[in-house]
């Protein structure tokens, strides 16, 4: 059967086929699954730092030319990393500083580059990750 397992407060982290025995040894918060239904878990919202890069379309490299501080942060909190979730408040919070500075500025040498918007961060965040965009944990 396919089990949901869930958090202490029964929101779904992910999804396991297992018997009850198992689920029950293993998990101490879990539920069946929906039958046929895929249930969405957080790692659906993880992408991989390049695709994300590219989702900030000209925006990505004028923040990454910039030496400002908000920029220059932004960056660093990409470096090294293996995906960005979607979802987090670290990627949240990052994209709304951006946007209270008025960074990244326009940059002639990456048109269409300029200040970070809500428009911009709802698109960014809010268009789940593609197959080819998709961390695969």
């Amino acid at each position: 059967m396919r089990y949901e397992i869930l958090d202490a407060n029964n929101a779904v982290i992910g999804v396991l086929i297992a018997d009850d025995q198992f689920m029950a040894a293993h998990y101490p918060h879990y539920r069946l699954a929906a039958q046929g239904a895929t249930p969405e878990v957080p790692s659906d919202w993880w992408i991989d730092v390049g695709p994300f890069i590219d989702r900030l379309g000209m925006d990505g490299p004028a923040i990454g030319a910039s030496s400002i501080d908000a920029c220059r942060g932004a960056m660093a909190m990409l470096t090294g990393r293996k995906y960005v979730d979607l979802k987090g408040a670290q990627i949240q919070a990052f994209l709304g500083v951006l946007m209270a500075t008025g960074q990244p500025t326009a940059n002639a040498t990456f048109p269409g580059s300029g200040p970070m918007t809500q428009a911009k961060i709802d698109v960014i965040l809010g268009t789940k990750p593609t197959d080819y965009e998709k961390h695969k944990p």
